[in-house]
C-alpha cells in the first residue's frame, strides 16, 4: 500500500517557509473550495480553513455546515496526533461510489494546537476533483508562503548526458521555486527530440498542473523520465507551456553561461521504479561532481522526525522511509546518521 501524503511527514521540504519551533499555522484560505465526488459536490466553503504543520503539506479543513454530511458515515478507525488529538475517520457514499476512511475530524483537539473542532477534512487523492473558485487544482492544497517566479533569461543552458549535448538555449525560462532547486525550461528547438521518447508517466503540481514525460536515449545508455513539459500549465505558469525541462539531479552535467553547475540532492535525485531507472553509470558520473547542494540531507530530515514527531517518532520515520522507497530514493547507510546530527 502506498503511502498517503497527508498522513506523512516530510520533512523541511514541505515547509520551507516556517521557522525555527513553528509548529502549525492556521489561518483562513480566503478563497472558495469545492471538493466533487461521484459527480456531487461534497463540500463547498468560503469559509475554508488551512493547516500547515512543520514537515506536512498544507491541508484544507471545511466547517461540518459546509460539508454534505448526509453522505458519510463513520468508521471504527482512528489515529492520534500530538498535535490534534484522535481522529475519527468518514466514509462517503454517493450514487454507486464508495471512498472509505475518505475523510477525518477531531472532536476534541488540545487545546494548544490549531482549533480544528467542528471542521473536517478529505484525502485529496481519493476525491475526483478540487476547485479554488472556477480554477481546478491538483496533488494538494497550495502554500500561500510559496512562490514560483518564472522568469525568461538570454543565459545560455548547455545540458549534457553521456557525454552528449542533448540541449543547448539562449533563450530559457528560468522557474524558480521556494525550497527547490532553479529550473530551466527551452523551447523544443534547442533540444535534440530525436534522442527523446515520449513516456506514459505522468504527475501533478499544485502549482504548475499536470506534467507529461520523455525518456532519453544516448548510444546504449537509457534515461528514464529525465525530461517533463507541462502542455497546458495553470495560468500562473503558462510562460513554461510546452516548454521541456530537465531534471538537474540527473543529468551528467548542466551548464550555465559555461558554469558547470552543483548537483542538487532533492527527493528526485534518483530515478523511480525498479524495472528502467536511472542506469548505474550514471550514479558514478554524479559522484565525480565537486559540489553538491543539499536541499533535504536525509539525515536533518530524520532529525526532525524524531523532534516533530514526540512519542509517535518510530511510526513517522517508518512513514518517511516509506516515502523515499515510493519515490525511489536510497536512504544509504543509515547506521552513521547520528554523527551528522
Amino acid at each position: 500500500m502506498n503511502p498517503i501524503f497527508e498522513d506523512l511527514f516530510l520533512g523541511p521540504l514541505a515547509s520551507p517557509s516556517f521557522s525555527q519551533g513553528l509548529r502549525f499555522r492556521w489561518e483562513d484560505s480566503r478563497r472558495r473550495v469545492r471538493v466533487v465526488f461521484a459527480g456531487v459536490i461534497v463540500a463547498d466553503s468560503t469559509r475554508v480553513m488551512l493547516l500547515h504543520e512543520f514537515g506536512r503539506l498544507p491541508v484544507f479543513y471545511f466547517p461540518l455546515e459546509d460539508v454534505r454530511t448526509d453522505l458519510m458515515e463513520e468508521t471504527s478507525r482512528r489515529s492520534f496526533s500530538p498535535l490534534k488529538g484522535e481522529a475519527s475517520y468518514w466514509t462517503i457514499r454517493a450514487g454507486d461510489r464508495v471512498a472509505e476512511d475518505a475523510a477525518w475530524n477531531y472532536a476534541n483537539p488540545p487545546p494548544d494546537g490549531p482549533p480544528i473542532k467542528g471542521y473536517l477534512a478529505f484525502y485529496w487523492h481519493l476525491m475526483d476533483a478540487w476547485y479554488e473558485e472556477e480554477e481546478q487544482v491538483f496533488a494538494h492544497a497550495r502554500d500561500p508562503y510559496k512562490r514560483v517566479d518564472i522568469l525568461p533569461s538570454s543565459r545560455h543552458v548547455r545540458v549534457v548526458l553521456a557525454g552528449m549535448t542533448i540541449a543547448e538555449s539562449r533563450r530559457p525560462r528560468l522557474l524558480i521555486e521556494t525550497g527547490l532547486p532553479t529550473r530551466y525550461y527551452l523551447p523544443e528547438q534547442d533540444v535534440r527530440m530525436d534522442l527523446l521518447e515520449p513516456t506514459a508517466t505522468t504527475t501533478r503540481c499544485p502549482y504548475k498542473g499536470q506534467a507529461s514525460y520523455w525518456t532519453a536515449t544516448v548510444g546504449e545508455r537509457v534515461f528514464k523520465d529525465i525530461v517533463w513539459s507541462y502542455h497546458d500549465p495553470l495560468p500562473a505558469c503558462s510562460p513554461i507551456r510546452r516548454l521541456l525541462c530537465f531534471f538537474n539531479e540527473r543529468v551528467e552535467a548542466l551548464y550555465v553561461d559555461g558554469v558547470r553547475q552543483a548537483v542538487p540532492s532533492t527527493p528526485w535525485s534518483e530515478a523511480c521504479g525498479g524495472g528502467g531507472g536511472f542506469p548505474a553509470t550514471a550514479a558514478q558520473a554524479s559522484n565525480t561532481q565537486s559540489r553538491r547542494i543539499d536541499f533535504v540531507p536525509f539525515s536533518r530530515w530524520v532529525k526532525a522526525a524524531l523532534q516533530g514527531a514526540e512519542e509517535h517518532w518510530l511510526e513517522e520515520v517508518i512513514r518517511g522511509l516509506s516515502l523515499y522507497k515510493l519515490l525511489g530514493i536510497s536512504v544509504g547507510k543509515i547506521g552513521g546518521l547520528k554523527d551528522s546530527f
